[in-house]
């Protein structure tokens, strides 16, 4: 009665942990589900044995006793992989005390398994000195054969006792970069940038050489190489590149951020752009922004870019579609209000002088606060127009198209930027400079009272948009801001 009720007990058991095993994988860690898996097949197969040996009569004394033995064994590491998995790792990580590495626990686990798993057999099958004997040569041998592996697990607890390298590290080894993913009993994992996994085995790791790029610290200087023309001066260049740096999302401006003259060569200049990120993870997103902004940047700046020298190359003026003809620029400038009383030589000597321009989608084309001397008309694309208070609270106010003008109150006046006006798109524009708005007053004086007053209502406008507290309601007190603009031109042009 008692064995039919131990039958049964067991074979509920089992059953039961066989239905519950997909269950209770679903409740672990993804991290630790493995070890668990191992865990719960362990004991199904101890359950299965332990229900073999109800049906085992008494003749069958020599079979029971292995049976038994393989059970203890069997159990035993369920119980280790059960404790490693479950109790160290999950409740430490959870409570996050500490991150147990996976090579020592696989070795603290086989260890273990190695002492529980003698004395079951010495207690079990009561060893005699002959038979130790014996294993200990077939332990040696197995040794021997195993060497390379074993070779892996002591290379495994080595790098992880000098901490050279943990999980999560960026480094470079034997010519390819790549994160840290996990260090292991047998090899180390690196996830590549191109997103592949470099599997190396512990003993080869151990001999490279490499480069710890989390080391002491996770930030990062970075290193782009960049050729120009001789044309152009150095501080012009490095001008430039530091405008773009400082307008970096990820770039750590608190960081002395430079640019390197490092080379003359027979036809060019070799600069390094040296900036520094919070990770190697913002190297790509780095490189490609400053790429990238630096085309426009010297586009607009007129700074060529130096061509390998194996490279013979005849460059041709193509005129981009007809918006660089003087008949379209004119076209475009008579649409402009403060414009429109100029006369028709007028408007076409301004036209001669018009600059195209290329700015980057998330570029900014003028900064509020900022003296200017370029007043822009959009030609392509669409922009942000965004007022900053003065609590420091950023709002949009319009977005422009073409042909619309901003920058004109900056250029006109010498007075500090009132908006900033952020690239939506990539975007074309035709800008008037400082200078050539000097020829013009300086040859029609007359010309710079009939714009003031033009600009004049259109910076009242702007004042009424931003809140300025004072609106000007009454003809006296808008020709006092009229004077007052035309006071600022005359001194700003020197007419």
């Amino acid at each position: 009665m008692v064995a039919l009720n131990i039958y049964i007990f067991t074979l509920i058991l089992t059953i039961s942990i066989v239905v519950l095993t997909p269950t209770l994988l679903a409740m672990v860690k993804t991290r630790t589900a493995k070890g668990v898996q191992i865990s719960l097949f362990l004991i199904d197969l101890f359950l299965i044995i332990r229900l073999i040996l109800q049906f085992l009569t008494e003749d069958q004394t020599k079979l029971y006793t292995v049976l038994h033995t393989i059970s203890l064994l069997l159990i035993s590491l369920a119980t280790i992989k059960i404790f490693s998995n479950l109790i160290v790792k999950y409740v430490i990580e959870k409570f996050q005390l500490f991150e147990v590495p996976e090579i020592l626990q696989t070795t603290a686990e086989i260890l273990i398994f190695i002492i529980s798993g003698f004395i079951i057999l010495n207690t079990t099958l009561k060893l005699e000195s002959s038979i130790l004997v014996t294993s200990g040569i077939l332990t040696l041998t197995i040794g021997l054969a195993l060497k390379d592996t074993l070779g892996n697990l002591v290379s495994g607890l080595a790098i992880e006792y000098h901490k050279a390298i943990t999980k999560g590290d960026w480094v470079l080894i034997n010519k390819k970069g790549g994160n840290i993913e996990n260090i292991n009993w047998m090899t180390t994992n690196v996830l590549t940038y191109d997103n592949d996994d470099f599997i190396i085995p512990n003993s080869i790791f151990s001999k490279y050489s490499f480069i710890n790029h989390s080391r002491p610290t996770a930030i990062h200087m970075m290193i782009i190489k960049i050729r120009v023309s001789y044309e152009i001066p150095p501080n012009l260049v490095k001008d430039t590149i530091m405008e773009v740096i400082r307008q970096q999302e990820f770039v750590l401006q608190e960081y002395d951020n430079s640019v390197i003259l490092t080379r003359f060569n027979d036809f060019n200049i070799d600069y390094e752009i040296r900036v520094h990120i919070p990770d190697l993870i913002k190297f790509i997103p780095v490189k490609d922004g400053i790429n990238s902004k630096l085309w426009y940047q010297f586009k607009r700046k007129k700074i060529p870019v130096s061509m390998p020298i194996r490279t013979t190359f005849i460059k041709k003026h193509v005129k981009e579609k007809d918006i660089l003809s003087v008949e379209y620029k004119k076209k475009l400038l008579k649409t402009v209000d403060f414009l429109k009383p100029l006369k028709d030589q007028q408007i076409e000597n301004l036209a001669k002088r018009v600059k195209l321009e290329t700015f980057a989608a998330d570029e900014m084309i003028i900064r509020q606060g900022e003296i200017g001397d370029n007043m822009y008309i959009l030609e392509e694309g669409y922009a942000e127009l965004l007022y900053e208070d003065i609590n420091g609270d950023i709002r949009s106010i319009n977005t422009v198209s073409s042909p619309s003008i901003f920058g004109e109150l900056s250029s006109l006046s010498g007075s500090p930027r009132t908006v900033t006006v952020l690239a939506l798109t990539d975007c074309k524009l035709f800008s008037l400079d400082k200078n050539t708005f000097s020829d013009l007053f300086n040859a029609d004086p007359a010309i710079g009272q009939i714009i003031s007053e033009i600009i004049t209502s259109r910076k009242i406008q702007l004042d009424q948009i931003s809140k300025t507290p004072k609106k000007i309601d009454t003809i006296p007190e808008r020709e006092d801001i009229i004077k007052d603009f035309l006071s600022k031109m005359k001194t700003f042009f020197r007419f």
